[in-house]
C-alpha cells in the first residue's frame, strides 16, 4: 500500500482506470503527449459517461483513460461529496497534469478512438 497525495493505493488498485470522453477534432498523434489544457478535467469511473459523452457532440469520439495511481496527487473532488450527483456517475475533478503525459493510441472499439495515458510497458501491444 502507497500513499499518493490523499489516497491510499493498493497493487489492487492497478485494476482501476479513470475515463475521461472527448469529442475530437482529429485523432491525436501518438509520439504527441497529451496536455490537458482545462482547468479541472473530468474523469470516470463509470465506463458509460465517458462513452456518451464522446457521442455528445458531432466530432471524433474518444476516451482517454490511465490507471488510478497516476490520478490520485491530483483530486480536486470526487461525485459522493457533491450535492444532488448522482453517486453511480462515479466522477472525479483532477487537476492537471504539471507536463503532457505519454499517450499509447489502443484501437477503435465500437466507433470510439481509445488511447491510454502513461501506459506500463505490459498495457502496449
Amino acid at each position: 500500500m502507497t500513499l499518493y497525495g490523499r489516497f491510499w493505493v493498493t497493487p489492487e488498485d492497478d485494476d482501476l482506470f479513470l475515463r475521461r470522453g472527448l469529442v475530437l477534432e482529429k485523432p491525436f498523434e501518438a509520439a504527441v503527449p497529451y496536455t490537458e489544457y482545462d482547468f479541472i478535467n473530468s474523469y470516470s469511473l463509470a465506463l458509460s459517461a465517458p462513452e456518451q459523452f464522446s457521442k455528445a457532440k458531432a466530432g471524433i469520439p474518444a476516451i482517454v483513460n490511465g490507471e488510478l495511481a497516476l490520478f490520485t496527487a491530483r483530486v480536486l473532488f470526487f461525485s459522493p461529496f457533491l450535492p444532488n450527483m448522482d453517486v453511480g456517475q462515479l466522477e472525479f475533478g483532477i487537476i492537471p497534469s504539471r507536463q503532457p503525459l505519454p499517450l499509447h493510441y489502443q484501437g477503435s472499439h465500437g466507433a470510439i478512438l481509445e488511447y491510454i495515458l502513461d501506459p506500463a510497458p505490459f498495457q502496449l501491444s
